[in-house]
């Protein structure tokens, strides 16, 4: 008997696709990264990912959906998994992520905490996500970061990647983007630290500005008050690439107010 699961990690488009790179930054680094599922609408979610191969969700509570999360300027689509008592969703890759040392989860949660609802499979390695990282989901958009080494997962050939939740678990998910990425330039050219935090300032979303200032690996309050007491310091003026999200070429109040707006 072949089991459902089974038959529908089976049923791939088949396509190769172009391994599709996008300037991102998550943890400390301002990298390139294999995305994997962005739900932007090119290529239309369900059925095909960002690299050409299959996706779907199922049994879940609502029926999955792209919706707008309108979280600030920075964020747009995500994928929406409402469950209650299962559901699942999968993505193939069907290639080799040697180049790449995490499995990024961009998402946040309807109440904070539900990392403990669900299992993790990404090549073959299944686990329940806590025992993966120690990444939390919060309710603002962080990334949640797998070290696949670590978890033991064969970079060079990774079929796929799939979340389950589990016959206890009730809430709902926004999955913004999913992503491979770290390597050999880890560290890159990010900005440094600012104020008296020992965490370098990181980019969430991967849009290419650095909304998390504390570098707690997501955008929250913190942010905003960090932002305001050393916005005429140097480690953020000499940085201004980094910080200025209204695009006028400066670190001001205009940037602070958008900041504010993403909490």
């Amino acid at each position: 008997m072949i089991r459902r699961r089974t038959f529908i990690k089976g049923v791939s488009t088949g396509v190769a696709g172009t391994a599709i790179l996008a300037s991102t930054a998550s943890g400390q680094s301002d990298e390139s990264a294999l995305i994997v599922d962005d739900f932007d609408g090119d290529p239309g979610w369900p059925g095909e990912n960002d690299l050409g191969e299959w996706t779907d969700a199922g049994e879940l509570a609502e029926e999955a959906s792209v919706v707008d999360i309108g979280q600030g300027l920075s964020y747009g689509p995500a994928l929406r998994l409402a469950y209650d008592g299962g559901g699942w969703y999968g993505t193939n890759v069907g290639r080799d992520v040697s180049a790449y040392d995490r499995l990024e989860l961009v998402v946040r949660g309807a109440d904070g905490g539900e990392e403990d609802d669900v299992r993790l499979e990404v090549g073959g390695v299944e686990d329940a996500l806590p025992e993966l990282t120690d990444d939390e989901i919060g309710t603002s958009v962080s990334t949640v970061a797998v070290d696949l080494e670590a978890a033991g997962v064969d970079r060079t050939a990774v079929d796929d990647v799939w979340l389950t939740f589990g016959p206890e678990a009730s809430g709902r998910i926004d999955l913004v983007e999913v992503r491979f990425a770290g390597g050999d330039d880890d560290g890159g050219d990010g900005p440094p630290a600012v104020g008296g935090n020992d965490e370098r300032p990181t980019d969430p979303d991967g849009d290419g500005e650095y909304e998390d200032i504390n570098g707690n690996g997501e955008v929250d309050y913190d942010d905003v008050v960090t932002y305001f007491d050393n916005m005429e310091s140097d480690a953020m003026t000499d940085n201004a690439e980094y910080y200025d999200y209204n695009g006028n070429g400066e670190v001001d109040y205009a940037d602070l107010v958008d900041l504010f707006g993403e909490v």
